[in-house]
């Protein structure tokens, strides 16, 4: 049995019912499948569906990561139609990438301006502030061990006597204490706004996450469009000395993306995949 995925929200995008259509013409017997059934173990297995259509590009329900992988890892099959699949999670109420409703804690001197809205910070640090890490601060929901994305905006006309401004989240264990951080790169002046972004692994011991926007220094700075995703396919990595995945992202790509400059593309002989020669 083939199951078409489909999500009303998502109708705009393209037709889902058309395609399950589509394929009952061809022979093929089709099922619906909701966001909802692609979660649950007792609809979405090899032996029920035997492959999965996903029509919406690289959309997918965030609440149905887990039993899609344990899906393939059993068998299963999918075809994706446009995109890199999987590189837009959604919850349904949050949208693409939200961490839900969010509570802001201030952590600034008293001189120190901090002005929140619901989907941007502007944080002003006056000459007469002292030069500390002034912050407006978050509790965001991050598995252990697993790997995300954070992505976000800044703005500045400049950062004087200090590092600058940056996205940072830190990591607290079952005592309070904190065991570790990671941070976006650090801008002290931005023409316009400039993304930021930083590859993320939640350690080992994590009870507690923290989402920050910060200032260092005197000056002002605007925050907007952070996104912290929980990454799923092979697009993205922990860029070392090569592209650094965990064992469950789920290897795709995009056909219309051009390899400029190589005229030989061939299967490497180790695990860390092909090899492009010649230039």
């Amino acid at each position: 049995m083939v199951g078409v995925w489909h999500e009303p929200s998502l109708s705009r995008k393209t037709d889902a019912p058309r395609w399950a259509e589509a394929l009952q013409k061809h022979g093929l017997t089709v099922r619906l499948l909701s966001s909802d059934d692609l979660a649950n173990p007792q609809v979405l297995s090899p032996d029920r569906i035997a492959v999965v259509l996903l029509p919406y590009g690289p959309h997918f329900p965030a609440d149905a990561v887990d039993n899609f992988c344990r899906y393939l890892k059993a068998g299963g099959r999918f075809v994706s139609l446009g995109g890199y699949a999987f590189d837009e999670l959604f919850a349904k109420g949050k949208g693409h990438g939200a961490q839900g409703k969010q509570k802001w804690e201030r952590v600034a001197h008293e001189k120190v301006q901090l002005d929140i809205a619901p989907h941007r910070i502007r944080i002003t640090v006056p000459a007469d502030a002292p030069v500390d890490w002034h912050r407006a601060r978050t509790l965001v929901n991050l598995r252990p061990e697993t790997a995300y994305m954070l992505t976000g905006k800044i703005c500045t006309d400049g950062i004087t006597n200090g590092h600058g401004a940056y996205f940072a989240v830190d990591y607290y264990d079952v005592e309070g204490n904190r065991i570790a951080f990671q941070q976006t790169q650090i801008v002290k002046r931005t023409e316009g706004w400039q993304e930021v972004g930083a590859y993320l692994r939640v350690p080992k011991g994590t009870v507690q996450a923290k989402f920050n926007c910060i200032v260092h220094g005197h000056g002002v700075a605007e925050f907007t469009e952070w996104r912290i995703q929980r990454i799923v396919n092979t697009r993205w990595g922990e860029a070392r000395d090569w592209l650094h995945i965990e064992p469950d992202q789920i290897g795709i790509f995009d056909p219309s993306f051009r390899i400029d400059g190589a005229t030989v593309l061939e299967a490497g002989s180790m695990e860390h995949g092909g090899v492009a020669q010649g230039a």
